[in-house]
């Protein structure tokens, strides 16, 4: 028996499919490496002490982030089309590298996302805390005025 002889055209199709694919991994790592960078800028002004709030930092951070996630989407349905097109063995090293690189970033930004929502609850319990406290001190006044001036406390508000 003879080898199996592939049409020359249909190897370059191939080829250049193979190599369109790694194209869009690669494209698809750089839009990783994008959200991790903007998930560290995140990271730090989410750090107590920052200066920045939530309430500031969360609309952008989202935008940018959802810009970046349909970006790696149409990359992944890019991908999805053209891989059942490839029908010779494909460049295992080339490609082990870069989903390797992947789930590198992947796992990174994991890990960096896993911070930002603890900054984030840290954040929120502070400002419940605050609430609570404000709200205890309103009860507080108010006792204090009713037993200082009567019921409602209108004398003392005219006297301070």
């Amino acid at each position: 028996m003879r080898p199996k002889q592939t049409d020359p055209s249909n190897a370059r199709i191939a080829l250049r499919v193979q190599q369109d694919v790694q194209a869009l991994l690669k494209s698809k790592n750089r839009c990783l490496s994008q959200l991790i960078s903007i998930t560290e800028d995140a990271l730090r002004a989410s750090m107590p002490g920052s200066g920045t709030s939530l309430e500031s930092l969360l609309p952008s951070f989202d935008q940018r982030r959802l810009a970046i996630f349909r970006a790696i989407e149409l990359v992944d349905q890019e991908i999805a089309r053209a891989v059942p097109k490839a029908q010779v063995p494909v460049d295992r090293q080339g490609m082990k590298a870069l989903v390797e690189e992947q789930q590198k970033l992947f796992h990174s930004l994991q890990g960096l996302d896993s911070k930002l929502i603890e900054n984030f609850e840290a954040a929120l319990e502070a400002g419940q805390r605050e609430i609570a406290q404000q709200m205890q001190n309103r009860e507080k006044l108010a006792r204090f005025k009713s037993q200082a001036h009567g019921s409602s406390g209108e004398g003392l508000d005219r006297t301070l």
